[in-house]
């Protein structure tokens, strides 16, 4: 019988019926079945060449789930809610640290030269959350990181925020002055989580560094940031995973090439258009005038 997929059976790719699935939480990506097929054997086998189709990492978002709240409290307070939310979303050119390793501790007992081991505890490790962008014009997010630090978490002059300042600082607890956001790896299709971490308690470790120069044989240099948080990360739990699906289940996915041009892009500018003497519309404007005989065939 015809099938667009000639190349597979029934034993490619694992059911999603089959109790792996809900063992593992997935609900909608494709899973090669490893306990068929193999390269590595006595000869390849290029027609098995569907099953060895290999897991190949996407490229990890980042939404934000809560920025700080005393951000209100400070004179352009919504603006610092925006730019941290364009900052962890849009405006980071490197997103690093998210990952968890799980060792395992062992208990050896050696005898005649040989060494049984058996577990005797294990440790998790979890990477170091790293944002790199670049400042823009107006050094808004050097600002954001310098506010940040110095209202809500310390000022070293004063020993405590500068939040106390303020005739109400609020409690000033650790919710009040992190971020929370959610980090995911969809799957290829764009219609699973392979991986996901929630963050809560998200703080910048440092302002970014300024540094002011002078010297004329060398040329000026952007501002790349470089921005380590602290967090307390869930990894790969349900509750991680459910808060991706819902993230991912909100994003309009679209062709990029499709998009129409903003006006200001379409039409010449009233300086240009006000140059009635040059340019090529005008040339052949001014050419097609003079034309007396449109049927002319010569």
């Amino acid at each position: 019988m015809a099938t667009n997929a000639p190349h597979r059976d029934n034993a490619t790719l694992v059911p999603s019926s089959a109790a792996w699935f809900d063992a593992q939480g997935i609900q909608d990506r494709p899973v090669v079945n490893p306990s068929k097929g193999g390269q590595y054997g006595w000869a390849p086998d290029t027609y098995a060449y569907v099953s060895e189709h290999p897991h190949v990492q996407q490229q990890t978002w980042c939404v934000l789930l809560s920025s700080p709240a005393f951000f209100s409290k400070l004179p352009a307070g919504q603006m610092f809610h925006s730019l941290c939310k364009s900052w962890f979303e849009t405006r980071s050119r490197e997103i690093s640290g998210i990952s968890e390793r799980i060792e395992v501790e062992f208990a050896e007992q050696r005898f005649s030269g040989r060494t049984m081991a058996v577990p005797s505890g294990g440790t998790r490790t979890l990477g170091q959350i790293s944002h790199q962008g670049v400042d823009p014009e107006g050094e808004v997010f050097t600002k954001l990181f310098r506010t940040w630090v110095l209202y809500g978490l310390n000022d070293p002059d004063l020993g405590h925020p500068r939040l106390v300042t303020l005739d109400d600082p609020g409690d000033m607890l650790i919710d009040q002055i992190s971020a929370s956001m959610v980090y995911f790896e969809p799957t290829r299709n764009m219609r699973d989580i392979a991986h996901a971490a929630l963050v809560v308690g998200a703080m910048p470790r440092n302002t970014v560094e300024i540094q002011m120069r002078r010297n004329r044989e060398e040329s000026g240099q952007m501002r790349d940031i470089n921005m380590e948080f602290t967090g307390l990360i869930d990894f790969d739990t349900e509750a991680a995973i459910g808060i991706a699906r819902s993230m991912l289940s909100r994003m309009s996915t679209f062709n990029p090439s499709a998009r129409v041009a903003p006006a200001g892009f379409s039409t010449p500018t009233s300086v240009l258009s006000s140059l009635t003497d040059t340019g090529v519309l005008n040339q052949l404007a001014t050419q097609a005038s003079r034309v007396s005989n449109p049927d002319y065939l010569g």
